[in-house]
């Protein structure tokens, strides 16, 4: 079972989750919620893995997270189902 409350918890990366974020991940379905969950964790242990691309012009309505290496942290500002963020483009 999933605890957003404790993500961050035996991961190489801080989890830092907003409220807003934390809101839209109580609005989702229990088993996608789970998934988000398991993807986040597989994130902060491996954002030191991955190479990240600085993006520039993003639409202001992106969803998504940051990843701060200097002070291992993720940040979360907001989670939306892709079906709903696909709509958009």
């Amino acid at each position: 079972m999933y605890n957003f409350e404790t993500i961050e918890e035996g991961t190489k990366y801080q989890i830092l989750i907003t409220e807003k974020a934390r809101g839209e991940i109580k609005s989702l379905d229990n088993q996608i919620a789970e998934r988000v969950y398991q993807k986040l964790v597989w994130l902060g242990n491996s954002a030191d893995l991955i190479i990240h691309y600085q993006l520039t012009s993003l639409p202001d309505d992106l969803k998504g997270h940051w990843v701060y290496h200097g002070r291992k942290e993720i940040k979360i500002y907001e989670v939306e189902h892709r079906s709903k963020v696909y709509k958009k483009f």
